[in-house]
């Protein structure tokens, strides 16, 4: 893409996103950026390690994000063809009667092909570039599925399950999983990099949902916004470039009329209504031995859960070595990009395989960060049991109770009602659901391997 060192990146989720948007020359072009969006589909919050991740290291993420934008109040839908619809149309999926549908995706790694992809472009272009991983592939075959290099740089994680995907999805901290309306269901990983940000290396605490990237851009790429119909994302680029005051105050989970269940955000407090994912509603640790699969399962997995001594021992230990087992360069890295780092930031490089190539300047001063944990606060012994929407609403207070430890409903009844109404003002606005009945006829095994229509 011309000079590599103006690439613009946004990575913002699915469970990952990532709009890399770069400088086209202005004879060519007027000044209008190349765009490209990365989907990381279903990664999860604690699968980075700028979000504390002491068993994924993902240094080069880190650099972006330390030197962009650091997006921490980021939303997205619950399950991905949601998600994929409103950061495509702008438009929360109750309007595009997506507000729950999930495709599955065929996988052996095809991802790789995906970053074959040649970027070198001289008019402006805007990539879609939606990464099939670490969703998870078809009920038909091998559900995780990696090339054996990746795999084996996780050979301390002794899960297989877990060292396959090494980044399916884990919330650690957060409580639901995919398909659940709980922070763990709808809070994405996500950031913004670009040299055209006016403020960078920053940690935004603005409200965002993934219905607001059509918009916001449009409006880096040079457009007007307003002339954009029936959205219902914000245009967010000033608010992201200049770390200025937020755009939206509220945002809607989802609402499941089918089902019956609903949530929304309305400034700090969220309310949930019906099952939104109670039986899967825990706070669940990251599989690291061999049976965490069963054992920390979200099926059998409880707050009580005790382990053999000799278990604790070996996940104690193992924990305490992540960083032994990465070995001195990506241990380096790390160390580059905190803020502890010994060297100047001109000497503070992007570094991709290299194959890749390098992002470096001469021209700015890279900045180092810390990574953004999530704080729970001391965890009460009604945790578990003091909400269960499906017999009357649950409300949290996210900004200080970021891990929904404490529900609120009864001390605030006038917060739950005005919520409440809020909810029945967006179900007038909704279309009917377009899900229909599964049939087998359209997996693609009998389609040559591809999604095509069957009938």
């Amino acid at each position: 893409m011309g000079d590599v060192s103006h690439v613009i990146r946004a990575l913002v989720t699915l469970s990952l996103v990532c709009a890399l948007l770069c400088p086209v020359p202005s004879a060519l072009a007027a000044d209008r950026p190349h765009i490209i969006l990365i989907v990381a589909d279903d990664l999860g919050h604690n699968d980075v390690s700028f979000h504390g991740s002491d068993q994924i290291p993902t240094p080069n993420i880190d650099f972006l994000a330390y030197n962009g934008v650091l997006l921490n109040n980021y939303y997205v839908s619950p399950i991905c063809t949601p998600t994929r619809s409103a950061l495509l149309t702008g438009r929360h999926p109750i309007h595009t009667d997506l507000c729950f549908d999930v495709f599955m995706f065929l996988s052996n790694f095809s991802q790789q092909l995906l970053l074959n992809v040649a970027f070198e472009a001289l008019l402006p272009l805007f990539l879609y570039l939606p990464f099939q991983a670490v969703h998870r592939a078809n009920a038909d075959g091998p559900h995780l599925q990696a090339p054996d290099k990746y795999v084996k740089r996780f050979e301390y994680i002794e899960n297989h399950d877990r060292r396959m995907y090494a980044g399916e999805g884990t919330t650690l901290l957060l409580p639901g999983v995919k398909a659940t309306l709980w922070e763990g269901g709808v809070r994405g990983v996500g950031l913004l990099h670009s040299p055209l940000l006016h403020t960078q290396g920053y940690v935004s605490e603005q409200m965002l949902h993934v219905c607001d990237w059509l918009p916001t851009l449009y409006a880096a790429a040079g457009g007007d916004p307003s002339t954009l119909h029936n959205l219902d994302g914000f245009n967010a680029w000033d608010m992201l470039s200049r770390n200025s005051s937020g755009v939206r105050t509220e945002m809607l989970h989802n609402i499941d009329p089918i089902e019956d269940f609903a949530g929304v955000r309305v400034g700090g407090y969220k309310l949930l209504i019906g099952d939104v994912g109670v039986d899967w509603g825990g706070w669940y640790p990251p599989y690291q031995l061999a049976g965490d699969e069963i054992t920390l399962n979200y099926l059998n997995f409880t707050d009580d859960l005790t382990e053999r001594v000799t278990q604790d021992s070996r996940r104690r230990e193992l924990e305490q070595k992540y960083r032994e087992y990465w070995g001195p360069e990506i241990w380096a890295r790390l160390e580059d990009l905190h803020s502890s780092g010994g060297k100047t930031g001109a000497d503070l490089v992007f570094n991709p395989e290299k194959s890749l190539g390098q992002v470096s300047s001469t021209n700015r001063d890279w900045v180092r960060g810390t990574p953004v944990r999530i704080e729970c606060g001391v965890k009460p012994a009604n945790a578990s049991t003091n909400c269960d929407p499906r017999k009357s609403p649950c409300l949290f207070h996210i900004p200080t109770d970021p891990c929904e430890y404490n529900n609120i409903a009864e001390s605030r009844p006038e917060v739950v009602t005005a919520l409440f109404a809020r909810i029945k003002e967006y179900v007038a606005t909704m279309v009917s659901p377009g899900k229909k009945p599964n049939d087998a006829r359209s997996n693609p095994k009998y389609h040559g391997g591809a999604w095509v229509p069957w009938e």
